[in-house]
């Protein structure tokens, strides 16, 4: 019944599919799309898991120290940051420069594999403080749905587009969507706020 939970949710699952789309697919668009080795292709997945796990700390840093523990201003921005390293992606032909690959990959991930505990934070603190358990586990119920159709639905347009430039425009697609249910989840938080 609380819509900007509910809202903030369905959000999450976008960002849940473009999270476990670059996991499962980077290894393959490096070595069967960019052509490097299998071996480069497993380090960078390694180092998106590392920009991931930067991520996670230094967004709460930031959502902390900057904007004074408002969470939904930080996800829109990483929704944002995350469409546009999705673009990069999509542009990117075999011979880019490594380093540039590099940087893109450590910091997509940094964004799309980083957002986890502000969305957690962000559900619990939505609703009064003694249904904060019950928020965070219904948000991730319906978050988690994007791992399961993310990936199938990136890996269905890779085959019938034979390419990976839509794939990753899709997820750039998929973020503008996250944005707009976050600026209403945010609005109607706001607008709750204002009422009490």
């Amino acid at each position: 019944a609380h819509k900007p939970l509910v809202l903030l949710s369905v959000a999450a699952m976008g960002l849940t599919s473009a999270q476990l789309s670059l996991t499962t697919y980077l290894v393959l668009y490096v070595s069967d799309f960019l052509l490097l080795s299998a071996v480069a292709a497993g380090s960078f997945l390694a180092l998106s898991e590392v920009g991931g796990s930067l991520g996670r700390v230094i967004w709460g840093v930031v959502s902390d120290r900057f904007f004074h523990g408002r969470r939904i201003p930080i996800l829109v921005l990483i929704a944002v940051l995350t469409a546009g390293c999705g673009v990069v992606f999509a542009a990117f032909q075999p011979g880019v420069s490594l380093v540039l690959l590099v940087l893109i990959t450590l910091f997509f991930g940094f964004c799309v594999a980083g957002f986890n505990g502000i969305w957690m934070n962000a559900a619990a603190e939505s609703v009064d403080n003694r249904l904060a358990g019950m928020a965070s586990g219904f948000s991730l119920s319906i978050g988690s749905w994007g791992v399961i159709f993310g990936p199938p639905l990136f890996g269905w347009i890779v085959d019938i587009t034979g390419g990976y430039a839509a794939a990753w425009l899709f997820v750039t697609c998929q973020m503008f969507v996250v944005v707009a249910l976050l600026l209403a989840a945010g609005a109607m938080m706001r607008k709750e706020a204002q009422e009490h």
